[in-house]
C-alpha cells in the first residue's frame, strides 16, 4: 500500500485517467458481457433441466477448444500490431487483412472438420444425442471467433464505447431469441447454440457497418508489405500458449463427459459459470494490453502496484462471498434442482483471486514481447491440469461416485491455474522487479477472514428461514465488515476514496 501512497497525485491521476477513461466502458461491458452471460446461462439451465443443459455444455465445450486452436495468440497480436501502428493506417490495415485472411482459412478447416466428426464425437461420449448440438456447434465455430477477431478492432483502436454497442445488441439479441424459441415450445440441447449463432450474425452485420463508416481512412488504405518475420515470431509463442490454454480451459469438461451422465456436467457448468462471472470483473486484458505494450517501465511498475492493489482488494471478499454464499446463489439463480453444485463451486470460487492476478503478469509478460515465457509455462501448467483432471476424476468417481467426480474436475482446475499464476509472478519479478506484494494481500485477507466469520454465524441464524431479503442483508452486512476492518487496519484511506473520486472526474472528461 505505501508503494501506492508515494506516487503523487498527479502522476496517479495520469495513470488512472487513461485507465478509467476506458473503464468506464469497461465497466459497461463488463455489465453487459457478464451479466448478459449470467441471465443467458441461467435461463438456458432452467429452461433445459440438468441433463438437457449438460448435452448443451458438452457440445459447446468441443466448440470452445477448436475455437480456442482458432484463436492461436490472433486476438492480441491483432491489437499489438494495430496499435503500434495506429499513425499508420496503410501498415495497420495490412496487419489486419493479412491476419483475417488466415484466421477465416483456419475456421473454415476446423469448421468442416467438426462436422465431419460430430457423430464420432457423440459416439466417443456413448449419447447420440450429442449429435445434433455438435453438428450445430460448427457454425458457431466458426461465426463466433470471426465476429471477436473483428470486433477486436475496437479495442485496437481503444472504442470501447462501439464494443460495448456490439456486446449489448449480441446479448440482448440472443436472449431475446431463447425467450423465443421457449415461447414457440422449441426446446431441445441444440436450441441455445441456434439462438446464439443468429445472434452471432446480427452482431456481425452491425460491427462492419459501424466500422467502415467510423474508420473510412483505415478501410480505404491501400495494403503494403509487412514485417512477416517479426508477426509470426511474436505470434508464434502466442500460438503455443493458445493450445495449451485449450488443455487449461476445456479439459476438464471433456474428461468429465467421459465418466458421467449429462446432468452433473451441468452441475460443474452451474459452479463454473457463477465463478466466472465473478473473476471475469476483475480481469482487464484488452483494456490493460494497448495500454502496457506502449507504457515505459516506471509507468509499467506504478500501473501494476496500483491495478495488483486494486484487484486484491475485490478479490479477496468477492472469494469469501462465494465460499460463505454458495448454496443460496445456485439455489436462487439456477433453482433447487442445481444445488449439487454447491461444492464445485466452493472450490471453484478461489478462482477469482487466482484468476485476475494470474491473467494480469500473462499480459504483462505478453505486451513486453516475452511471449515465448509465457507459452512454455502456460504449457506445463496446461499438461499438469490434464493430468491433474485425469487422476482426481477417475479416482473421486471410482471411489466416491460421480458427485465427487465433479469436486475433483474443480480441484484440478484450481491447482494448475495456482500453479501457472505463482510461474507468472516469478518470472515477471525477475524481469521487471513487478511482483505481488505482501502488502497487497495481507489486509485484504485479513479483512475477509473478519467478513467471512461474521457471515458465518449469521448465515447460521438465518439457516432454514432463509428467504432473499435475509440473505440480502446478510450480503450488505458482509460488505460493511469488511469495509470498516479495512479502514481500521488501515488498507484503505479517505485518501484513496478521494484519489478514486478524482481518478473518475478526470476520466469522465477524456470520455
Amino acid at each position: 500500500m505505501s508503494c501506492i501512497r508515494k506516487m503523487n497525485m498527479k502522476e496517479k491521476n495520469k495513470i488512472a485517467s487513461e485507465f478509467l477513461g476506458n473503464s468506464f466502458y469497461r465497466l459497461i461491458f463488463i455489465f453487459l458481457a457478464n451479466i448478459g452471460g449470467a441471465l443467458f446461462t441461467i435461463f438456458t439451465a432452467r429452461i433445459l433441466a440438468p441433463e438437457r443443459f449438460g448435452i448443451y455444455t458438452l457440445a459447446l465445450s468441443v466448440a470452445l477448444m477448436l475455437i480456442a486452436i482458432a484463436e492461436a495468440g490472433f486476438s492480441e497480436t491483432l491489437i499489438r500490431f494495430v496499435s503500434l501502428n495506429a499513425n499508420n493506417n496503410k501498415k495497420a490495415k495490412s496487419y489486419f487483412v493479412y491476419l483475417l485472411k488466415i484466421k477465416i482459412t483456419i475456421l473454415l478447416v476446423l469448421s468442416i472438420l467438426l462436422v465431419l466428426f460430430s457423430k464420432l464425437i457423440a459416439n466417443f461420449y456413448n449419447n447420440s444425442n450429442l449429435f445434433y448440438p455438435i453438428l450445430i456447434s460448427a457454425l458457431y465455430l466458426f461465426f463466433y471467433s470471426l465476429m471477436q477477431f473483428i470486433s477486436d478492432l475496437f479495442y485496437a483502436f481503444k472504442n470501447l464505447k462501439a464494443y460495448c454497442l456490439k456486446e449489448f445488441i449480441f446479448q440482448i439479441s440472443r436472449i431475446a431469441l431463447i425467450f423465443l424459441f421457449a415461447y414457440l415450445a422449441f426446446i431441445s440441447s441444440s436450441m441455445p447454440i441456434i439462438a446464439t449463432v443468429i445472434s452471432i450474425l446480427i452482431t456481425i452485420i452491425f460491427v462492419l457497418i459501424y466500422l467502415k463508416k467510423r474508420y473510412k481512412e483505415f478501410f480505404k488504405s491501400e495494403i503494403q508489405e509487412i514485417n512477416r518475420k517479426e508477426l509470426f515470431h511474436y505470434l508464434k509463442y502466442l500460438t503455443i500458449s493458445s493450445f495449451s490454454i485449450l488443455l487449461l480451459f476445456y479439459t476438464d469438461v471433456l474428461i468429465l463427459g467421459k465418466f458421467v451422465s449429462p446432468e452433473y456436467i451441468g452441475f460443474y457448468k452451474t459452479a463454473s459459470s457463477i465463478a466466472a462471472f465473478a473473476f471475469s470483473i476483475l480481469v482487464f486484458t484488452t483494456i490493460i494490453y494497448p495500454i502496457l505494450t506502449t507504457a515505459s517501465k516506471n509507468k509499467t511498475k506504478n500501473i501494476s502496484n496500483i491495478l495488483l492493489y486494486y484487484i486484491s482488494i475485490f478479490a479477496f471478499p468477492i472469494t469469501a462471498l462465494l465460499v460463505i454464499l454458495s448454496k443460496y446463489f445456485i439455489r436462487l439463480l439456477f433453482g433447487y434442482e442445481y444445488l449439487d453444485a454447491y461444492f464445485p463451486l466452493i472450490v471453484l470460487s478461489f478462482l477469482v483471486i487466482i484468476t485476475p492476478i494470474s491473467e494480469y503478469f500473462r499480459v504483462l509478460l505478453n505486451s513486453k514481447g516475452y511471449t515465448k515465457n509465457t507459452a512454455k509455462i502456460i504449457t506445463i501448467g496446461s499438461i499438469l491440469n490434464v493430468i491433474l483432471n485425469l487422476i482426481f476424476i477417475y479416482f473421486f468417481f471410482k471411489f466416491w461416485g460421480p458427485k465427487m467426480a465433479v469436486l475433483g474436475a474443480a480441484i484440478s482446475t484450481v491447482l494448475s491455474r495456482l500453479y501457472i499464476a505463482i510461474v507468472l509472478i516469478s518470472n515477471s519479478k525477475k524481469k521487471f522487479s513487478i511482483y505481488l506484494r505482501r502488502t497487497n494481500v495481507v489486509k485484504p485477507f485479513i479483512a475477509s477472514l473478519f467478513m467471512a466469520f461474521f457471515m458465518f454465524y449469521f448465515t447460521k441464524l438465518i439457516y432454514g428461514r432463509a428467504n432473499i431479503w435475509l440473505v440480502s442483508l446478510d450480503l450488505i452486512l458482509g460488505i460493511g465488515a469488511y469495509v470498516i476492518v479495512l479502514l481500521a487496519i488501515k488498507g484503505i484511506s479517505k485518501k484513496e476514496f478521494r484519489y478514486l473520486k478524482e481518478a473518475i472526474l478526470q476520466a469522465r472528461k477524456s470520455i
